[in-house]
Parts: C-alpha cells; sequence; structure tokens
C-alpha cells in the first residue's frame, strides 16, 4: 500500500502546542493531501519556512524524484506537486532533505542521491539559489560527511 502524505503543518508549526494538538487543546485531526497523492510512494516531506512551499519525493516515473508543490496562501489546498527538476533531477533516486529559509539568500537545498545507477548508497549533496527568481545550481557532494553508510534523511 502506498505511503500517504497527510498535513497538520499549521498546528505543528505555526503554534505552540503539544504534537497532535492545537493550542487551544483541542484535538488535530489529520488531512489527506489528495492532489499530491498517487497510488505510488510520496514520502520524505519538508515544508518551507513561509508554510507556501511543500517538497516531497514521489516514485511515480518508476524512480524517486523531488516534487515541490507551492500554494499562494496558507488558506489554500495543495497543488499537485511538479518535478523540482532545475539541476537537481537525477538518472537515479533523489530524496528532499532540508531547504533554508526562503527569504534569506542565498537559499541552500540539502539533499541525498546515489553517485550512479550502480551505486546502493545514498550521499548528501547540496544546491544553492542565489535569488527568489534563480533556479538551484548543480549539486555539490559534502564529501566531508559521505561514507559508506547511507546518508539518506538529511
Amino acid at each position: 500500500m502506498s505511503r500517504m502524505l497527510v498535513a497538520f503543518f499549521a498546528s505543528c508549526l505555526f503554534i505552540s502546542a503539544a504534537p497532535g494538538q492545537s493550542a487551544d487543546k483541542k484535538p488535530v485531526k489529520a488531512i489527506n493531501l489528495d492532489k499530491l497523492n498517487t497510488d505510488k510512494d510520496e514520502d520524505d516531506p519538508h515544508l518551507g519556512s513561509s508554510g507556501l512551499t511543500l517538497y516531497y519525493s514521489s516514485n511515480t516515473n518508476k524512480k524517486f524524484d523531488i516534487l515541490v508543490s507551492q500554494r499562494a496562501n496558507q488558506n489554500l489546498a495543495w497543488p499537485a506537486g511538479k518535478v523540482l527538476g532545475d539541476y537537481i533531477q537525477s538518472a537515479v533516486d533523489d530524496r528532499p532533505g532540508f531547504v533554508t529559509a526562503e527569504t534569506r539568500f542565498p537559499q541552500y537545498f540539502y539533499f541525498a542521491t546515489q553517485k550512479d545507477e550502480k551505486t546502493k548508497n545514498f550521499d548528501i549533496y547540496v544546491a544553492v539559489r542565489q535569488d527568489r527568481t534563480a533556479v538551484f545550481t548543480s549539486p555539490t557532494p559534502l564529501n566531508t560527511i559521505s561514507s559508506a553508510a547511507d546518508e539518506l534523511h538529511p
């Protein structure tokens, strides 16, 4: 069965409350993100600092790609995600990790990928963009922290 993304970001990230509980102590109900979910796996969600950008991975194309969904304001539903592309998309599995603040540049996007199709080990890479209108640059491996073990969830 496919893993499905669910949202409770507003209650956990923007209000100081216990997990699964809103600030007024009412239980928070998880919401199915039906425009993002497919019959494949969606995994590794990361919410951008503005609450308007959601990065996640999906294997709808027979390998994991990093997708991004963007909305105009926090009251709107998340639209279907699109492959992040830029220079980040590769021929192997790519998994999102962490993106620095969306209002500070340069902005850094840390993610995990395989070196090539033969390598099963994931290593951490970073891509940079200089301003809001720019695309992320070609990824650079973080060789100082890469090891023989998987660094799958940076």
